[in-house]
């Protein structure tokens, strides 16, 4: 009798065990899918938000907002009926909470001056064990300079050929006003083992010989945009710095122009017009950046293909303010 009341405890135990296990699991895996982020705010540094720890583990890292998704899809298929453009592409990321919504986010496009993004994380990065090469003086070889202008929001201003520059100054330049001959003269110097870990540490395909003809889908470059604001890949003054320079540019025409006075946007666009055998085909531009909205910070990158460059223009304007409307607030 005793040994029949031991082994009925015996089974009761285990199977509490069991049940136990099965309903932790249970609320574990709705948790993971919601997904919970450890962050460490710090009030020196108000553009990153560090990322210490995250659970997250769906293969699109969030969850998608399906009805969301939906709307602007509706926007971007009435935008390209309308003939604005040929080929839109949209993903936006609430960067707090994982929460996304995609619109042919993994088409590829040609990056144009987008590649400037992660060739300035590569300096930073160099810049956390050698923290000279910011003030490296360098200077502009005449043959290099201006070989490739810059159609859209071109610089008032042209680096002088043989003028000292520091690596610091170059910097600024390529990303507050998107300067080719800056770009040329970083591009040139980076070690470029390092600027090739930036992309394949992220996952990503190392890019070519010409990282600006490397195609890249909205989905891809926005992975540069979170890992500054979780400032998990380069330290949080780095990340902070960065993000900084991306809130200067001058390019106000994209996803900027149509939200509210005074929201704060650290981005960088993008711009390329297409030829076969010197006869235009199509005309690029992407604007990609976090969308600093009170309450939920926000990654954006709209990737655009068509005809005109003001339309193109007016596409990105268009869908940034719809994302901002409906997630930024």
């Amino acid at each position: 009798m005793y040994i029949k009341t031991y082994k009925n405890q015996i089974l009761l135990f285990v199977f509490g065990i069991i049940v136990g296990f099965l309903i932790s699991l249970l609320f574990y895996r709705q948790d993971s899918e919601r997904g919970h982020a450890l962050r460490s705010p710090d009030p020196r540094y108000p553009l990153t938000n560090h990322l210490i720890a995250c659970d997250v583990v769906s293969g699109s890292g969030g969850t998608q907002l399906a009805s969301f998704s939906k709307s602007i899809s509706g926007l971007t298929d009435a935008l390209v009926r309308q003939g604005y453009a040929d080929q839109i592409s949209v993903y936006a990321r609430l960067l707090n909470s994982g929460q996304w919504v995609g619109v042919r986010e993994n088409d590829e496009y040609i990056p144009a001056s987008l590649v400037k993004l992660p060739l300035m994380i590569a300096y930073f990065k160099t810049a956390e064990k050698d923290p000279l090469i910011l003030s490296r003086k360098v200077v502009l070889d005449q043959q290099l300079h201006q070989i490739e202008r810059q159609v859209v929001d071109a610089p008032k201003e042209s680096l002088q050929p043989n003028k000292p520059y520091t690596v610091k100054e170059l910097i600024e330049r390529m990303i507050v006003y998107s300067d080719n001959d800056a770009y040329k003269i970083l591009y040139n110097l980076i070690d470029k083992q390092v600027l090739r870990s930036i992309y394949t540490d992220l996952g990503l395909s190392e890019p070519s010989n010409i990282p600006s003809d490397h195609s890249v889908s909205a989905k891809q470059f926005a992975y540069f945009l979170r890992v500054l604001y979780n400032a998990s890949y380069l330290t949080q003054e780095y990340s902070e710095h960065a993000l900084d320079l991306l809130s200067k540019t001058t390019f106000k025409d994209g996803i900027v122009a149509k939200l509210p006075e005074g929201t704060l946007v650290a981005h960088k666009f993008g711009e390329r017009t297409l030829l076969k055998d010197g006869v235009f085909q199509s005309r690029e531009l992407h604007d990609c950046g976090i969308i600093y909205a009170k309450s939920n910070p926000l990654s954006v990158c709209i990737m655009t293909r068509g005809k005109d460059f003001g339309q193109l223009s007016e596409v990105i304007q268009s869908i940034s303010k719809k994302i901002f409307d409906e997630a930024g607030n």
